[in-house]
């Protein structure tokens, strides 16, 4: 019989430094997990290390993470980017001239659906998720203005040689699209003002108001077993964490984003809308690890501009 470890000399808080209700469950400042539920999930964490030693801290740390996250979040989607063709948004039966873009919101006739658009690029192993419900013209400007900064920004994390300190407006724009691209219609609502952003090719528009915000990178210990991406929404609604947090998961890289410009976040400030860390542990036995994370802000284009022609008129 394996023995439980004593792991009470380690204590909760130290990744999440806000003040705790005793039981765990005050409402103004969300959900945290309570010692004991900490030092249970580690205890299993450390069952599924094969009872490994010196790596009680980081069972700790990481149980600590994912509790946080579990209390405070319930998954609205999850789906993978391989297996049958998923046409997200199509409504069944489709009733003739119904058909509305989630981004534009014009309908048919006015608007055209000549083709269903990939709700996930393809070189992050989408082969399933396509978008009903996208019209021509924004799928035509989202290839223009996003694709390209987005691939330019993920492919090195992906490939496990990640090293950028910002993330582009553009690059992030991408990720918010593709998480508009798979929320559940009902949810729609409270995201006008980000997919209208996301639609504008002016990056610099609302720079100011953005600045301070971004998204985490996790470059995984391992590499992902099938890609996928996932959805969650906050469980309370006075907890200071984002009400809805984006996953795209692809070879060593995980990536996290809130989605900006949500009024149910208005109280928030650029700290909270990060959102929590997660462990994001990968590897089997002695070799479970979690991953590295990074927060990477959203890049000033206002200030990409003004380096530029100081790097043109060094004098």
């Amino acid at each position: 019989m394996t023995r439980r470890r004593d792991l009470s000399h380690l204590r909760p808080g130290r990744y999440n430094q806000r003040e705790r209700d005793p039981n765990g469950l005050d409402g103004a400042n969300g959900m945290s997990p309570t010692p004991d539920q900490i030092a249970v999930a580690a205890y299993h964490r450390w069952r599924k290390r094969a009872g490994t030693h010196g790596g009680d801290r980081d069972d700790w740390v990481a149980a600590e993470k994912d509790l946080t996250f579990g209390l405070n979040y319930r998954y609205l989607v999850r789906l993978p980017l391989v297996g049958p063709i998923v046409r997200l948004g199509q409504t069944d039966p489709e009733p003739a001239g119904a058909r509305r873009c989630r981004y534009c919101e014009q309908a048919e006739p006015s608007a055209t659906f000549e083709r269903d658009s990939a709700a996930v690029p393809s070189f992050v192993g989408n082969q399933a998720l396509m978008s009903w419900d996208e019209c021509d013209d924004c799928r035509a400007s989202f290839e223009s203005h996003l694709a390209g900064p987005f691939e330019a920004f993920a492919r090195p994390w992906i490939e496990g040689r990640g090293a950028s300190k910002t993330v582009t407006v553009a690059a992030w724009k991408a990720l918010v699209r593709m998480a508009l691209a798979v929320m559940p219609a009902a949810e729609l609502d409270h995201f006008g003002d980000a997919a209208e952003w996301v639609a504008n090719p002016d990056h610099a528009r609302d720079a100011v108001l953005l600045a301070g915000q971004g998204c985490h990178v996790y470059a995984t210990p391992a590499p992902i077993a099938a890609p996928f991406v996932a959805l969650a929404r906050r469980v309370q609604d006075n907890a200071p964490w984002p009400y809805a947090l984006f996953f795209l998961a692809s070879g060593r890289a995980v990536f996290q984003t809130h989605l900006p410009l949500c009024p149910r976040d208005d109280e928030l400030d650029d700290l909270d809308l990060r959102g929590p860390v997660l462990s994001m542990s990968l590897g089997s036995g002695a070799a479970l690890r979690g991953s590295d994370c990074t927060f990477l802000p959203v890049e000033s284009p206002r200030l990409v501009t003004a380096l530029g022609k100081l790097g043109d008129n060094p004098d």
